[in-house]
């Protein structure tokens, strides 16, 4: 079961890494260097606030969770500060497409 379960981990990064790579591989080629340029750039501000605003509180969830006294409620203030932290990233890149 562990086997199984590690799998399906590896898969769940690899198969999005690998389109990803074919992706921007095919529109490397076939679209102009200007347009490229600028997918680029938006490809690489949504990674990094990926990584800004999801990937440190997803940490701070996981290692406060087991401390949580009312998991429930815990859950519950977890995702209302995600709409926030989606709200404001949905905002920054919308602002960097103006």
């Amino acid at each position: 079961m562990k086997n199984k379960n590690f799998l399906i981990t590896i898969l769940t990064v690899l198969i999005p890494m690998m389109l990803q790579f074919i992706y921007i591989r095919y529109v490397s080629y076939n679209i102009d260097e200007e347009v490229y340029g600028n997918f680029i750039l938006l490809q690489t501000l949504i990674v990094a606030l990926s990584y800004i605003f999801l990937q440190i509180p997803s940490q701070a969830y996981d290692r406060f969770y087991n401390e949580a006294k009312d998991k429930i409620s815990y859950i519950n203030e977890f995702r209302t500060i995600l709409i926030f932290v989606n709200i404001l990233s949905i905002l920054l890149i919308l602002l960097y497409g103006i």
